[in-house]
């Protein structure tokens, strides 16, 4: 009889904490340990694979030592490396907020709605892909697509993926021990964003209406801070969200509209 194959679980976030509660409930594979965080009370996250009990929590280092088939990545907050990342016979699968991985780094969401209009591209989306060396890089197993609306915000677009990635790890995670499966190398056509590319939240009143509200919509993402204008050193946060009694800040036409939160 074949043996089951040991599977190792590294992520965090609520989208990490699903994935290892699927993962518990397969009986076709030896669950063995997960990389968590402990204490994610900094984040802005409520749930994590942290509140789980099973599978044992392991230390990153001590994968090393340990035999094991096939890793799965989800939110994971550092870069697996070589040996580790080339250590299971499976491989080891990450699943990144970008369709095909045209966008790579970090805070996609906001990305892609700054790029809709410059590229005019409007849609986003998740990709289910085999780790690489580099960030974001690797052989694409699959990847799910959705629009991008000009009154979506960061944090809209955001649980749309996240909606996304559940559908590719019920669909595809049993395939990854199932059967060898078929994975196809991303185009040259991507583009990176790191951490210092991030776009500041102060906005200034002689920007066109429509980079306003491009700009606003792509920072709005509780329970960060809002994007403002400053008066006076007093920052004054925007919404395009029109609740009533709102004053009007910004219009670009079309309803696209930009409003004081606290004038």
């Amino acid at each position: 009889m074949t043996s089951k194959p040991r599977v190792v679980f590294l992520g965090s976030r609520v989208l990490g904490k699903f994935a290892l509660e699927y993962l518990c409930q397969r009986a076709d594979i030896d669950l063995i340990g997960k990389v968590v965080l402990g204490d994610y009370s900094s984040g802005y996250w409520k749930e994590d694979p942290s509140d789980l009990a099973w599978p044992p929590t392991l230390d990153y280092a001590a994968l090393a030592d340990i035999d094991f088939d096939l890793g799965i990545s989800v939110n994971y907050w550092a870069v697996i490396k070589p040996p580790i990342l080339n250590k299971p016979r499976l491989g080891f699968f990450n699943i990144h907020h970008s369709y095909n991985l045209m966008y790579r780094g970090v805070n996609m969401n906001t990305f892609a709605i700054l790029e809709a209009r410059k590229q005019n591209r409007w849609y986003h989306g998740t990709t289910l892909h085999r780790m690489a060396p580099s960030v974001d890089t690797g052989d694409i197993v699959a990847s799910l697509s959705c629009p991008i609306t000009e009154t979506d915000t960061a944090f809209s677009l955001f649980c749309k993926v996240e909606a996304l990635c559940r559908d590719l790890i019920v669909e595809w995670f049993p395939r990854l021990w199932l059967e060898n499966v078929k994975t196809t190398p991303p185009s040259a056509d991507f583009k990176n964003f790191r951490r210092k590319d991030m776009i500041g939240r102060r906005i200034e009143p002689d920007w066109h209406p429509l980079q306003i509200y491009d700009h606003v919509r792509a920072l709005t993402f509780p329970p960060f801070e809002r994007p403002y204008v400053e008066s006076g050193g007093v920052k004054q946060y925007l919404t395009i969200s029109p609740h009533e009694g709102l004053d009007l800040f910004a219009d670009a036409g079309r309803g696209r509209r930009v409003f004081y939160l606290n004038a």
